[in-house]
C-alpha cells in the first residue's frame, strides 16, 4: 500500500502543513527540554497553550483534507472530537504536570481541557472555512 502523496494538496497547503508541523516540534522541543520554569508558568498563565492547540485544529483539519477528497464537516467534527479527546486523555496519563494539576485543582483542569478542545476546534473550523470550502466549492 502506498503512501499518499502530498500532490492532492496545492503546493501552498503543501507548505503550510510542513511550516505547522515544524512549528509544532520545535514548539515540543522547546517546552520539553530547553524551557525554564518560570518560562513555563508565563506560558501557563496566558495559556499560551491555546494557539498551539488552535494550530492542533488547523493541522488535523488540513491533514483531513490532504486524505479525503470531498470531506463533510460532520466527518471533520467527528475526526476532530476524537483526535482532540485522545489528545487530553493521553496528555492527562503521559504527562506528569498535567496529572499533578488535576489533583491540586481539578476543576481548572477541566476548564482548561475544554478550553484546548474548543481552539482546537475553532482552528479545524476556521480552516474549514477560509481554506476548505471557500476553495474547493465543499458540501456542508
Amino acid at each position: 500500500m502506498a503512501i499518499l502523496s502530498l500532490s492532492r494538496l496545492p503546493k501552498a497547503k503543501q507548505n503550510f502543513l510542513a511550516i505547522i508541523a515544524v512549528g509544532f516540534l520545535a514548539f515540543v522541543v522547546y517546552i520539553h527540554w530547553f524551557a525554564a520554569r518560570e518560562q513555563l508558568l508565563f506560558i501557563s498563565s496566558i495559556q499560551l497553550d491555546k494557539v498551539a492547540h488552535f494550530f492542533g485544529g488547523v493541522f488535523t483539519a488540513l491533514v483531513f483534507e490532504w486524505r479525503f477528497r470531498r470531506p463533510a464537516v460532520w466527518q471533520l467534527a467527528v475526526l476532530l472530537l476524537g483526535v482532540t479527546v485522545g489528545w487530553e486523555i493521553i496528555e492527562f496519563f503521559v504527562d506528569s504536570e498535567t496529572a499533578l494539576f488535576y489533583r491540586l485543582s481539578p476543576d481548572l483542569w477541566v476548564l482548561d481541557s475544554l478550553g484546548d478542545i474548543t481552539a482546537a476546534v475553532l482552528g479545524a473550523y476556521g480552516y474549514w472555512t477560509f481554506a476548505m470550502k471557500r476553495n474547493q466549492n465543499l458540501p456542508g
